[in-house]
């Protein structure tokens, strides 16, 4: 192979693995949701003892989600990868 066809296939490596990233946190925060939502709409939370003790839990697994998928989109935009 030239070094250029290298260099093709590098760059298309490299912008391949850039997606990677987001699509696994999107898969992981949207299973971490989806079981606190699953959670939360069977009265599960009512298991810890009291029931708003519970469903704060549940929306602070949600939060820590949200937050968890801000602070990935905002290293991305620093190192200039979206």
């Amino acid at each position: 192979m030239s070094d250029d066809e290298l260099v093709r296939v590098y760059l298309a490596q490299a912008a391949k693995f850039k997606q990677r990233r987001p699509r696994g946190l999107l898969v992981l925060c949207g299973l971490l949701v989806g079981v606190l939502v699953l959670i939360y709409a069977m009265g599960w939370y009512d298991l810890t003892g009291t029931a708003t003790a519970g469903s704060a839990w549940i929306f602070v697994g949600i939060g820590v989600a949200a937050c968890a998928t801000v602070a990935v989109v905002i290293d991305m935009k620093y190192r200039k990868e979206l």
